[in-house]
């Protein structure tokens, strides 16, 4: 046998000798072919698998690979969708600083966060890991630092007319209108 050869089934004697007796594993031959099954002890040459066809043996040159079933397997998809989600939420908080750094001091805010909390409050300053708020909506007058990574969203109201008085000045202003052209 090879060197290589030695080191991969001493490798894999480790890993079998290191997995408790009873645990669900799936044995992959030389030949490719998977066998799934218990555990049931090993010897220094061989593997004792219980599959559903009963007790069967193996020796440790016939196989490549040993692995554990009862346990989840990461594999790239999941690897690569854990590194999208980390990159969205490393975003979403670059985001939010480059809204805080476009709002004027003093400026009113409204801040919902991720936990479900929503506050108004006037923007004091912005730093890197987050901004500071002088809260008017819950405790009048106290300051809070909020981190970008709590936050949910951050609105900047620009102070117009709510739209229901817009239009009960322009009905009001389109009377008026009316009353002077109709009673001239």
């Amino acid at each position: 046998m090879l060197p290589r050869e030695l080191e991969r089934q001493s490798a894999l004697i480790e890993r079998v000798g290191s997995l408790p007796t009873g645990v669900p594993v799936e044995l992959t031959t030389t030949a490719r072919h998977r066998i799934q099954g218990r555990l049931g002890f090993a010897t220094d040459d061989t593997v004792h698998i219980n599959t559903s066809n009963g007790e069967t043996v193996w020796m440790f040159d016939e196989l490549r690979s040993v692995r554990r079933l009862d346990r989840r397997r990461f594999g790239v998809v999941h690897r690569l969708l854990a590194l999208l989600l980390a990159t969205a939420c490393g975003l979403s908080a670059a985001n939010l600083r480059s809204k805080a750094l476009d709002i004027p001091n003093g400026a009113k805010v409204e801040i919902q966060m991720k936990a479900g909390e929503k506050f108004t409050g006037l923007l004091r300053a912005v730093a890197e890991e987050g901004i500071t708020v002088e809260l008017i909506s819950s405790q009048p007058g106290a300051q809070r630092v909020i981190a970008f990574d709590e936050m949910k969203s951050l609105k900047y109201p620009r102070g117009g007319l709510h739209p229901g008085i817009v239009a009960a000045l322009t009905v009001g202003a389109l009377m008026a209108i009316g009353g002077l052209a109709g009673g001239g």
